[in-house]
């Protein structure tokens, strides 16, 4: 897998133990910044955005965002499919996999 970023240090942080200090890493610029965001336009894609922000912890899911590239796995696909059941959008994970950004996978919803 490739990280869908890469934060450039001069140094990593160390605990005095000699460990790296994971709390002292900088947090990574969140990617719909660097993509530019998209707001969701319509009811369909403010649930899916919603949905995606709450399962893959990022404060802000534009439209044309992959859900892959934000971190997203086969798991968080599969709670994306609950949770999008859940409020009443037919999903499935294979859904996620064709179409994986929300303006794709909405307009395969609105589809069926």
């Amino acid at each position: 897998m490739m990280p869908s970023a890469f934060i450039c240090l001069e140094r990593l942080p160390l605990t005095p133990n000699g460990k790296i200090d994971r709390k002292s890493l900088p947090v990574r610029e969140n990617i719909s910044q660097l993509t530019g965001y998209v707001a969701p336009r319509n009811r369909i894609e403010q649930i899916l955005a919603s949905i995606w922000q709450d399962v893959l912890d990022v404060a802000q899911v534009g439209v044309n965002d992959n859900f892959f590239e934000l971190g997203g796995a086969s798991v968080q696909s599969l709670e994306v499919v609950a949770k999008a059941n859940i409020s009443g959008l037919r999903v499935s994970v294979e859904n996620i996999f064709e179409h994986q950004t929300i303006a794709e996978l909405a307009a395969q919803i609105n589809e069926e």
